[in-house]
């Protein structure tokens, strides 16, 4: 599965970083994507594909750097979790 989604680092100290990426792999528990972007484990990230017919918010578990870009892990919070 190779979904076109827009990741949004969600940071209430700094600016709002964007990317557009592809989600590898999905499930209703993980994300996994490569992301460029200042990321560290426990950030809280946005998925949202174009037609906003995915949207959900991670937090990021897991990173494997690799040729510039990282190949991310993420967990899918339900909307009654707790975030940091």
């Amino acid at each position: 599965m190779q979904i076109s989604v827009d990741l949004t680092k969600l940071d209430h100290n700094q600016e709002t970083l964007t990317e557009k990426t592809v989600m590898e792999l999905g499930t209703c528990d993980v994300v996994l994507f490569t992301s460029a972007l200042p990321l560290a484990v426990d950030d809280l990230v946005l998925l949202r594909n174009p037609g906003s017919l995915l949207e959900v918010s991670a937090i990021v578990i897991g990173m494997l750097r690799q040729e510039g870009r990282r190949a991310v892990a993420a967990r899918i919070l339900r909307t009654s979790e707790p975030t940091n």
